[in-house]
């Protein structure tokens, strides 16, 4: 499984609503138009850092108990 920043911090602040998150989001509140709209900042602010950092490698790292990968 593949994680973004925002699942990998879902999953440092409470595994369960992780795992809801990937397993049963039908149980979750969709988010409204403010949060869609601080998603889309976070996505372009991501976009220019991958843009700006391009010479650099990508990290990957394992979570040891889980055999879940950040990328």
């Amino acid at each position: 499984m593949n994680l973004s920043k925002s699942l990998y911090t879902r999953a440092i602040q409470c595994p369960k609503s992780l795992w809801l998150k990937k397993y049963k989001p039908s149980v979750l509140t969709p988010p409204d138009a403010s949060a869609k709209a601080v998603f889309e900042t976070g996505n372009i602010v991501g976009e220019l850092a991958c843009q700006y950092f391009a010479d650099n490698f990508t990290v990957w790292l394992r979570l040891q108990k889980s055999g879940v990968y950040l990328c």
